[in-house]
């Protein structure tokens, strides 16, 4: 059957329902209850839910919708009261899903375990259905142990129910608590900052299983942190420690901690780490005396310091050793700078650490980092001012100083700095030159000076490390690499970059002010043999040493007016270029199809210009971007 109506009550309000058949177990005792209170609008529920096992007070219950009401204009409380119920395990927990709309509502749930004669309150749950105003929500009680068979009674005042389940928790492991290396209960999200530490520092965390069956925990970190146990199995009440280490340098990374019932996840804990450790092998770092005086030049060798006195004479007023610290002290707002010595950074997002702590009421205290390649010019990096330093020590660190080798400046005012940590020593730079053959290379990131005198005009060039900038040798120089040899025509294709080893050929129209000694900073020198590349009989191949006198016979080298000329026995060539071997005289080079030279001996007399022309016919006083007529000849200038 089924009926639509309207329903007001003691202002209880709901819309149309329809209306079902009911749904629930047997009349025997039951491990545990699932009853959906659903049946039709007009039925009995007494007579229903007692042939259930139910113990339902006649009249003073009404179907409703999707569940029951305690539908009566009495004011005493009304009982309903669960069949029988048999415990599987020691804890128990009670679900009522339903609410209540009135401020007179009132639920307590009471448990008898002598067949009704004796009831012991379990919880009054008043509060928790009043909250729910006309939303229906799943109301738990509090967890309960019990042995055997019981009773539940529910004792309501304007409550409206749409569910009861009883719920055996023995087989659920409960993650109640995570506490930390000091005892206190950990909070997931949290973040470790260790700062800068001198050695790999660790943290600790404690999981407890709270009196349930077996928990089992997985644990991973990342970010290069370990992890003490990357699995548990806990027994009731068992607490075993995770304890997560840092990894050598700066590093930020991740704990998870999973507990898992079988594969049901339970609980899941995070942890954040973040850290610098030094490695004082391979770091700059300095730990300033502990002792108490001004500091002299011969203290802290490779620096730079300001050591001029203001105000008085007794030390104070420059830059002072106190409690293993370089300390400003100067009782007005002057700064002193401290120089570090010349640095090797890898680049704008390597950090530098150091300590700090201002002095006790300073409002002056202040410090300006900044940096320079030559010590005349500086650059700003950053500036702490007085709001960011307490009178207690802490870790501060700056970046953004490119790829280089420089000079670090601390401008510093009524501060302590230690710990001065980062960067590396700049090294002496690798010579690379083209009149001395490159024994021994290293590979490794390092400074390069490269003696290497490039023509304005038509260059090899062939190096061990890779160029992205070809702008290095002059404004508009271009490389281009060899690609094909096929009909008499060596074939180049531009190139935006040089690879390390291998040759190329590098036009240069205005040679760079450095011309003849290059600095290159922090670069990879990766390729410590020279390289060949080959096509069609033809090789191009790369030599870091000079060529000397005589071999050169048979190969072939490009001028920089752009002929190929082939060499004789007075021919040589310097280090770091390229030269080529071909199976026959007479081939021409083509960049992107367009004839450039023609080959000719080195043993002729020099090339010499008699006419120049353009494509108009027009004579020229010397060569012009684009297609030329050079003797008769087309030649192309970049």
């Amino acid at each position: 059957m089924r009926s639509i109506f309207t329903f007001k009550k003691r202002g209880l309000f709901m819309l149309s329902f329809v209306v079902a058949l009911l749904a629930g177990g047997g009349s025997s005792a039951m491990a545990a209850i699932n009853q959906s209170f659903k049946g039709p609008e007009d039925g009995d529920v007494h007579e229903i839910l007692t042939g259930l096992g139910w113990e339902v007070e006649n009249g003073r219950w009404k179907f409703y919708g999707a569940g029951i009401y305690d539908y009566d204009n009495a004011t005493a409380n009304t009982d309903l009261i669960t069949p029988k119920i048999t415990a599987s395990s020691n804890l128990q927990t009670l679900t009522i899903t339903g609410y209540s709309g009135s401020d007179n509502v009132r639920l307590k749930a009471y448990i008898s375990t002598d067949e009704k004669q004796t009831w012991t309150e379990l919880e009054d749950l008043t509060e928790k259905i009043a909250a729910t105003g006309w939303s229906a929500e799943d109301i738990t009680t509090k967890e309960f142990s019990v042995e055997g068979d019981y009773y539940v009674k529910l004792e309501c005042f304007y409550v409206f129910f749409t569910n009861f389940k009883s719920t055996d928790i023995y087989e659920i492991p409960n993650m109640a608590v995570y506490s930390d290396a000091y005892g206190s209960t950990a909070t997931s999200g949290r973040t470790n900052d260790f700062g800068l530490v001198n050695a790999a520092p660790s943290y600790t965390y404690y999981v407890k299983n709270t009196e349930r069956g077996v928990l089992t925990v997985e644990a991973e970190v990342t970010g290069g942190y370990t992890v003490s146990s990357s699995m548990l199995s806990l027994e009731a009440g068992q607490q075993q420690a995770i304890t997560v280490t840092a990894p050598m340098g700066d590093s930020e990374g991740t704990l998870t901690i999973t507990g898992k019932n079988g594969e049901e996840v339970i609980k899941t804990f995070t942890a954040n780490f973040k850290g610098d450790v030094m490695d004082k092998e391979g770091k700059f770092f300095e730990d300033f005396v502990d002792d108490y005086r001004p500091v002299t030049s011969s203290d802290l060798p490779g620096w730079e310091l300001d050591l001029s006195v203001t105000g008085s004479t007794d030390g104070f007023g420059r830059l002072m050793f106190y409690n293993s610290t370089l300390y400003e002290y100067a009782n007005t707002n002057e700064s002193k700078y401290a120089i570090t010595p010349k640095l090797s950074v890898k680049g704008e997002n390597e950090k530098f650490y150091f300590n700090v702590y201002k002095r006790n009421g300073s409002s002056d205290a202040m410090i300006i980092v900044s940096y320079s390649a030559d010590k005349e010019n500086w650059t700003s990096v950053k500036t702490f001012s007085s709001y960011n330093f307490s009178t207690s020590a802490q870790t501060f660190s700056f970046n953004g100083i490119p790829a280089g080798n420089y000079y670090v400046k601390f401008e510093i005012c009524d501060v302590a700095i230690d710990w001065v940590y980062g960067f590396n020593f700049a090294s002496e730079a690798t010579v690379l030159d083209e009149t001395v053959a490159a024994e021994g290379l290293t590979a490794g990131v390092q400074d390069v000076t490269l003696k290497y005198t490039a023509k304005a005009g038509w260059n090899t060039i062939a190096l061990p490390f890779a160029v992205e900038d070809l702008s290095v040798f002059g404004a508009d120089a271009k490389a281009y690499a060899f690609n094909g040899y096929a009909d008499g025509n060596i074939s180049f294709t531009p190139a935006t970059a040089l690879e390390a080893g291998k040759p190329y050929v590098l036009y240069v129209g205005e040679v760079a002010e450095a011309n003849g000694n290059f600095e290159f900073q922090q670069v990879n020198v990766e390729a410590t043999e020279a390289a060949e590349v080959a096509f069609g009989g033809a090789t191009f191949k790369a030599t870091y040493a000079p060529v000397a006198k005589g071999e050169m016979t048979d190969k072939y080298g490009i001028t920089p007016d752009g002929h190929v000329k082939k060499g004789s026995s007075n021919a040589s060539m310097k280090g770091f270029r390229g030269y080529f071997e071909l199976p026959a005289a007479g081939a021409r080079i083509v960049i992107d199809g367009q004839e450039v030279t023609a080959i000719e001996g080195i043993e002729t007399k020099a090339n010499t210009v008699e006419t120049i022309y353009n494509l108009n016919g027009q004579q020229l006083t010397k060569p012009q971007r684009g297609i030329n007529i050079i003797n008769g000849r087309k030649v192309v200038v970049k």
